[in-house]
C-alpha cells in the first residue's frame, strides 16, 4: 500500500509556490512508486525535510517573507530553528544544490547580517522623523515591515543571541527596547492620540460629529468615533472615557443623520443666543463665551464666517437678524 507524504495545514501548493518546488514535491515521490518497499532512512530525511519546506512556502505566502525568528513555531513545528540549520548546513558547504534552488526561489537570507544593515538603516530614518525608536509591532517603513524587525531584535538580544555589535549600536539610539510596543500601552497611547485630533475638531467646528470616512491629520477619525460608540453600546467603554467623551458634547448621534443632527444643534444653538441677548440686550457674544456647556462664541464666530462667505441658510441668516447686530465681529 503506497505511503502518501503529509502535508501541514492550509500548506497545499498554489501558484504561488515556485516552479522548482512542485518538482520536488510530487504527490507521489518516485522512491515510493514501487509497492513493497519500506521507508528507510535516508527517505525519511527526505519526506522532513519536503514537509518543512512546505510549511517555510506556507508561512511565505502569509507573511510576504522568510524572515522565520529562530524560536518561531508554525504548524506545530519549530520552524525557526530548521531554518537557522539551513543557513548552517550551507555555511559548511554541506547542503545540496536540490534544497538550496528551491530555498533561494522562496527568498531565503543566507547571511543574516547583510539583512541587518538595511534595517538598521530605516530605523535610524525613523529615529531621525520621531524622535524615538518605540515602533509600532505593525509599522511599516519603505515598504519593510520595520516593527516587526525591531521586536526579533528585542527577543535576540532577551535570549543573548544578538551580536554585541548590533547592541551597541542600537543602544546609540536611545530606549529602543522600551516596549511601547506592548500592545496594551500602544493602544492607550493611540487612543489619546485620536482624542486629541478629536478635540481639535471639536474646537475648530463646535461639534463632533464626524462622517465615518472623515480623515484628521492622516488619520481615520470618523471611523474611529464609530468604533468608540459601538464599544460604549457594547458596555466595554470604560467611564473615564465615556466621561471625557461626553465633555465634547453629542459624540454618540450616529453621523448617518447628521444633517437632521446639525439642524437641531443649530436649533439649541441658536436658543442659547435668544436667552444671551435677553439678558445682555445684545448678540455681540465674546469669542471664548459658554453658555450652559456650549461654547457659544465660537458658534456665532462660524454663523459670521458662513455669512460672509455666502454659504449661511437664508433663513437661519433672518432669524439672527432679528436679535440685532450679530454679525458685528
Amino acid at each position: 500500500m503506497p505511503i502518501l507524504l503529509k502535508r501541514p495545514r492550509n500548506s497545499s501548493i498554489n501558484e504561488d509556490t515556485p516552479s522548482c518546488s512542485k518538482k520536488i514535491f510530487p504527490s507521489q515521490p518516485p522512491s515510493l512508486s514501487s509497492s513493497g518497499f519500506g521507508l528507510n532512512d535516508h527517505n525519511h530525511s527526505q519526506y522532513d525535510w519536503d514537509n518543512m519546506y512546505l510549511v517555510l512556502a506556507a508561512f511565505r505566502r502569509q507573511e510576504g517573507h522568510c524572515n522565520v525568528p529562530e524560536f518561531h513555531v508554525e504548524d506545530g513545528t519549530n520552524l525557526g530553528s530548521w531554518l537557522v540549520r539551513q543557513r548552517h548546513l550551507k555555511k559548511k558547504g554541506t547542503l545540496g544544490i536540490e534544497r538550496i534552488i528551491p530555498l533561494d526561489e522562496l527568498g531565503i537570507v543566507w547571511d543574516v547580517s547583510a539583512d541587518w544593515e538595511p534595517h538598521y538603516q530605516l530605523l535610524l530614518k525613523f529615529h531621525e522623523r520621531e524622535g524615538h525608536c518605540n515602533v509600532p509591532y505593525r509599522h511599516v517603513e519603505d515598504g519593510t515591515k520595520l516593527g516587526y524587525w525591531l521586536s526579533r531584535q528585542k527577543q535576540s538580544k532577551k535570549k543573548g543571541s544578538l551580536d554585541t555589535e548590533c547592541i551597541t549600536r542600537l543602544d546609540k539610539l536611545g530606549n529602543w527596547e522600551y516596549c511601547s510596543g506592548s500592545i496594551a500601552n500602544y493602544i492607550r497611547n493611540q487612543w489619546e492620540r485620536n482624542y486629541q485630533l478629536l478635540c481639535k475638531l471639536y474646537e475648530r467646528e463646535g461639534h463632533c460629529d464626524v462622517t465615518y470616512s472623515h480623515v484628521e491629520d492622516g488619520t481615520k477619525l470618523g471611523r474611529w468615533l464609530a468604533s468608540q460608540r459601538q464599544t460604549k453600546k457594547k458596555g466595554s467603554l470604560s467611564t473615564e472615557r465615556v466621561s471625557r467623551l461626553d465633555k465634547l458634547g453629542d459624540w454618540e448621534y450616529s453621523s448617518r443623520s447628521k444633517k437632521n443632527w446639525i439642524a437641531n444643534q443649530w436649533e439649541r444653538n441658536y436658543q442659547l443666543l435668544c436667552k444671551f441677548y435677553e439678558r445682555e440686550g445684545h448678540s455681540y457674544v465674546p469669542f471664548l463665551h459658554v453658555e450652559g456647556e456650549t461654547n457659544l462664541g465660537l458658534w456665532i464666530r462660524r454663523q459670521r464666517h458662513l455669512k460672509k462667505t455666502g454659504r449661511l441658510d437664508i433663513k437661519r441668516a433672518s432669524r439672527l437678524n432679528m436679535l440685532g447686530n450679530w454679525d458685528i465681529p
